[in-house]
């Protein structure tokens, strides 16, 4: 009879409590990285959102840029 692999870390052979920890692991990791980095932000917000007015302009520009140069490449690819 054909050993039965339990579904959840089965395509590797790893048992359940073997492969619970890690996972369990890398998870507080991240989110305890997430609460502070969002926490640091919410204390920040001024400077933050002073930052992204200002990255959102340069990217406003460079979109607007990427379009002329778009529109000039078309017209001079409809002219030959």
């Amino acid at each position: 009879m054909a050993r039965v692999v339990p579904p959840f870390a089965g395509i590797a052979g790893v048992s359940a409590p073997r492969a619970l920890i890690p996972l369990a692991l890398a998870s507080g990791l991240w989110y305890g990285l997430l609460t502070v980095l969002v926490g640091t932000l919410g204390t920040n917000l001024d400077a933050v959102l002073a930052v992204l007015t200002h990255v959102n302009w340069l990217l406003g520009v460079a979109a607007l840029g990427a379009l002329i140069l778009l529109a000039v490449w078309i017209v001079r690819r409809l002219k030959r």
